[in-house]
């Protein structure tokens, strides 16, 4: 068992792209969401997320870094251990690496875990069972309350990313 991870969400936390979430009714859409505006968004009736441009590649190529990802970098030049946790599709790795890699940031491993219809919450926190069953201390960086509230249930340090970004951009 190795000492301290360090797990990140990508989109919101280490990066910001212009991918939307789609409020579906049916096949229509009603209601385009951004990232900050998802977390916080309630499904009412019979509406359901649709991610479609977070299956898309191309979102991620023209993404721009958080304050975080210097964080990161700064933990990984201290040797602990590094995690991306995302809800982006598998399709995606690649892309994820390749923005990583512009900032010398070399992941432990990419978990991938938006595909299909995985429940994300559930999905993020078996991922991170498994992290902390490697690790003596996890720190979890997260935009997502869903995301947060599983995390906090398990062994590590769950941290809001919109409050440590909100405060970093505040002290400026």
């Amino acid at each position: 068992m190795s000492d301290t991870a360090y797990v990140f969400d990508f989109d919101g936390t280490l990066a910001v792209t212009s991918a939307r979430v789609f409020v579906m009714v049916g096949n229509t859409v009603v209601k385009t969401l951004l990232t900050t505006e998802y977390s916080s968004y309630e499904l009412k009736g019979d509406e359901r997320f649709e991610y479609m441009e977070f299956r898309d590649p191309r979102f991620i190529e023209s993404a721009q870094e958080t304050e975080l990802i210097h964080f990161a970098k700064f933990i990984a030049r201290l040797n602990h251990t590094i995690y991306i946790l995302t809800a982006r599709d598998k399709g995606c790795l690649e892309e994820i690496k390749s923005f990583l890699h512009r900032f010398n940031l070399i992941p432990k491993e990419i978990y991938c875990v938006g595909n299909g219809d995985a429940n994300i919450p559930e999905a993020k926190q078996q991922i991170l069972k498994q992290i902390i069953a490697e690790h003596e201390t996890v720190f979890f960086y997260d935009d997502d309350d869903a995301n947060l509230e599983l995390a906090t249930e398990l062994k590590c340090h769950a941290k809001d990313a919109k409050s440590i970004l909100k405060m970093r951009h505040q002290l400026r």
